[in-house]
């Protein structure tokens, strides 16, 4: 007669007893050696099953143990049960010792299933490995010297493991080393908790990977004759194409990565900045998680505490404003498309004005010069001849116009300051003699020549609409180009 016996075996996947019918001397005795042999060896609990065949008197024992101790306590056993005569374990095998006892788990790619490598206690922990949905662990070696919590490591294993992109789970002695790749921070996080769930006597060793850390570190280098361009980590939610979109103007990126880190308001902030890109000369942006640095070059001429003072409106509390000169100064009579305001500039005297391309007559140069200034006019402090800082754009646009009709032909233009007729006679003549010659000073600075320019002021004497109401006194106050042909001799 045969039995299987073993601790889980018996209790939970027998659930009975089963028998081997065979040839008895004594069917009764044989039934009862039996039953004591079952019993007895079912009373040591043990994690292997055990199969028991009595023939006659004798019992035979076959399948596995972790010890020579182990085998030596089950002989014991069996020789004393009642009415025996031979015991048998020659087919009882003592699985071999692995100290320290290795196991790992190991992951290929993010969904991929869990793979088994090394040893397992037991067919029935084996087992367990199986249906928790990890791969080979029929490859793994049954060896003793297994802690005896190793179906719950390996359980904190995989849920280490499930976040991680790729990764190992290893288990030596009481050692466990976890290894791989998370694509983010909270991935990592998530890896580390479930290693922190494992008994406070295991030595935890990690290394992982964190893919995508969550930093945002860009720059953005511009120049307004080339566009900008981009280089560094970006917010995957915005990317390279969003910034650009943001900016306004086609953007040139060397090597760009993304992040899964925002930066609050980074559309807002560049749209905000491409109102600004017509003032700049170069730039370069740097950005992190939540800041903005922009070293700025005005375009020269300008006001510079004006430009910083937009630039910081711009980048509102996060940004940072510097400026700087971030580049060469060209050689006189270069030329660009300003890629901002679409406008072609040549370089003079240290400014970029606007290029002129047309044929400088009279006509044709007083005609451009009063369209110029009926929509961008000259302005200053009030009450004094300084030139007001958002009026130098507009100087560097009449230097170019009279940069190209002075040239050559030899005409020479008459600037003229002109008064309302607020306060006294007097004063105002001086005040408009005070702001021709300021910006006549301010267009030899771009590289006019001085006997080409004269400036006079006429005070109130030359109205243009009726000083009686604020409109009129408005339009009163200005500016005039008037050209003159050169005297032939």
């Amino acid at each position: 007669m045969r039995k299987l016996v073993g601790g889980l075996v018996f209790v939970v996947g027998v659930g009975g007893l089963w028998y081997w019918g065979g040839k008895s001397y004594s069917p009764d005795m044989e039934s009862q050696i039996s039953e004591r042999a079952v019993a007895a060896v079912a009373a040591q609990n043990g994690q292997h099953p055990v199969s028991i065949t009595v023939g006659g008197r004798d019992i035979s024992a076959t399948g596995t143990v972790d010890s020579q101790a182990e085998l030596d306590k089950l002989y014991a056993v069996l020789d004393n049960v009642k009415g025996r005569r031979v015991v048998n374990l020659d087919g009882i095998k003592v699985l071999p010792l692995r100290d320290p006892y290795e196991t790992a788990l190991s992951k290929s790619a993010k969904d991929a299933a869990l793979v088994a490598a090394g040893s397992g206690p037991s067919v029935t922990k084996i087992s367990g490995l199986s249906d928790m949905g990890i791969q080979k662990t029929d490859m793994l070696e049954l060896a003793a010297g297994a802690r005896s919590d190793w179906g719950d490591v390996m359980k904190a294993g995989q849920s280490a493991l499930a976040p991680l992109d790729n990764g190992r789970f290893s288990l030596k002695g009481n050692k466990i080393e976890l290894t791989g790749q998370a694509a983010t921070p909270a991935e990592e996080k998530a890896a580390l908790d479930a290693l922190a769930m494992l008994p406070v006597d295991m030595e935890k060793v990690s290394k992982i990977e964190v893919l995508d850390p969550g930093i945002v570190d860009f720059v953005m280098e511009y120049d307004a004759g080339q566009g900008p361009v981009l280089n560094g980590i970006v917010p995957k939610a915005v990317g390279a194409k969003g910034m650009e979109a943001a900016l306004g103007l086609p953007m040139a990126t060397q090597k760009i990565g993304t992040t899964f880190a925002e930066h609050p308001d980074l559309t807002a902030r560049l749209a905000a900045l491409k109102g600004e890109l017509g003032s700049l000369n170069r730039f370069r942006l740097s950005g992190s998680n939540d800041k903005l640095v922009l070293e700025a070059e005005p375009m020269p001429g300008l006001d510079a505490a004006l430009v910083k003072a937009q630039l910081e409106k711009a980048l509102g509390e996060r940004g940072t404003v510097k400026l700087a000169q971030l580049g060469s100064v060209p050689e006189d009579g270069t030329i660009r498309v300003n890629v901002a305001t679409k406008l072609k500039e040549i370089f003079r005297a240290g400014f970029w004005l606007p290029y002129m391309d047309f044929i400088a007559t009279q006509p044709e140069c007083t005609a451009r010069t009063v369209a110029f200034l009926q929509h961008q006019k000259i302005q200053f402090v009030p009450g004094s001849d300084k030139l007001d800082s958002v009026s130098l754009a507009t100087i560097n646009h009449i230097a170019g116009l009279l940069h190209h009709c002075t040239a050559g032909n030899g005409m020479i233009v008459v600037i003229g300051g002109h008064t309302d007729s607020q306060g006294d006679d007097n004063m105002n003549y001086r005040l408009s003699v005070g702001r021709a010659n300021a910006v006549r000073n301010a267009l030899l600075k771009r590289g006019l020549q001085p006997d080409r320019l004269m400036a006079f002021g006429y005070g109130e004497t030359q109205p243009v609409a009726d000083n009686a109401t604020p409109e009129g006194r408005a339009k009163n106050r200005r500016t005039t180009f008037v050209w003159l042909n050169p005297i032939q001799h």
